[in-house]
């Protein structure tokens, strides 16, 4: 496949890193120590690291619902912390955002002209080897990278690397109204930047985050979704949203998929690697590596119980995102299907199996402890640095 010159298409975790982890590298950016690219685990860190966030949205019409979970510092200002990171490893990215078709076109095609490599916000529903079906048109996005050309067509990485036609991804970025078809790149790679002061910044924003009261983005927002998994006199407990089953189904599957498939962990185990990249320099941060990946765990044991009952489920969805990882159409596809089939099957009426929401609230609960745990061991060991 014809991808640009240079461009490494480095696998990753989680969308949400892979695709600024390979622009970096392909703009010949290194780690000051090692003189190899920075690993997504650093990127992670520099960002700004860990955050929570809890969202059900309901969809009566199609039986379904989705969990939406934030994983990462700031998870819902994308944009911002892309251009944070950029700015703390030294480089000055390129950034254009447009809300015409036209325009946003001519960019990504002067781009493409250059070789140049952009990440792009898109709906995945417009891109077919995702197979996300009708109801999930424009309720999220996942990033990519426009790395290559082949014909007329486009070569992304979306996990694996993926071709595109030129209309899905006109559509793919245009979607949702907010992104304006936003595209960034990096030009060159730019001044030698302090590692040690970027990784400090980057702990700096994640301690500060987790240790703010709000009940949507923080820490306490997994205690308020622990309290709603049991009761009835909340309209938002799952008792009262899935007391028919109707989207029950759905709901397991993204807490799922959100955890294991999409963040490997809710990216706590990716944010030990960080820690432990970063005690090279400060040995001290060696214990809060060992922290995080206690709460990942505690997350990874959430996940398996929610689709306990459900021992398809959990093994068509690791499937797929093992073939999107490997960009193999084939079996995605077959995943793709048997995903969708399943939730044909149980979302009208799929009840709880007795005791599951008196167990994830546990689940909950042993996270929430390990994610404070986690959090003051950490701030501990940067008071006395």
């Amino acid at each position: 496949m014809p991808v640009f010159d240079g461009y490494p298409a480095l696998p990753g975790v989680s969308d949400s890193f892979r695709g600024f982890t390979n622009l970096a590298a392909a703009s010949g950016l290194v780690d000051p120590r090692t003189r190899k690219p920075l690993s997504e685990a650093m990127v992670l860190g520099i960002s700004g690291g860990l955050g929570c966030g809890y969202i059900l949205w309901e969809f009566k019409a199609y039986q379904s619902a989705i969990l939406t979970l934030g994983f990462s510092y700031r998870w819902n200002y994308g944009k911002e912390v892309l251009l944070q990171t950029a700015e703390r490893i030294g480089m000055v990215p390129g950034v254009h955002e447009t809300g015409g078709k036209k325009s946003a076109a001519n960019k990504l095609a002067e781009l493409a002209g250059q070789g140049i490599p952009a990440l792009a916000f898109v709906d995945p529903y417009f891109m077919p080897h995702r197979g996300v079906p009708d109801h999930r048109e424009g309720c999220g996005g996942v990033r990519i990278v426009i790395c290559g050309r082949e014909g007329d067509d486009w070569l992304v990485q979306d996990g694996g690397i993926f071709r595109v036609s030129d209309q899905a991804l006109v559509d793919a970025r245009a979607r949702v109204g907010s992104y304006k078809h936003f595209l960034m790149w990096f030009p060159a790679a730019g001044e030698p930047f302090d590692l040690r002061d970027a990784v400090l910044a980057g702990i700096h924003d994640h301690l500060t985050y987790l240790k703010a009261p709000s009940t949507s983005f923080g820490i306490p927002a997994l205690v308020k979704w622990a309290k709603l998994m049991t009761g009835t006199k909340d309209k938002k407990s799952w008792r009262t949203v899935f007391r028919d089953g109707n989207g029950l189904y759905s709901a397991l599957t993204s807490l799922y998929s959100g955890v294991e498939g999409e963040t490997g962990g809710a990216l706590r185990g990716l944010y030990a690697d960080f820690l432990t990249e970063a005690a090279e320099t400060e040995p001290a941060l060696a214990s809060a590596a060992a922290r995080y990946r206690e709460a990942q765990t505690c997350w990874r044991r959430l996940a398996e119980h929610a689709v306990a009952a459900l021992p398809e489920t959990g093994r068509a969805v690791d499937q797929r995102f093992a073939a999107l990882a490997a960009a193999d159409h084939d079996a995605l596809a077959e995943a793709n299907r048997v995903v969708e089939d399943l939730r044909r099957r149980f979302d009208p009426d799929f009840r709880e199996p007795a005791g599951l929401f008196e167990q994830l609230q546990q689940d909950l609960q042993a996270v929430v402890a390990a994610e404070i745990t986690a959090r003051d061991h950490l701030s501990h060991i940067i008071e006395t640095l």
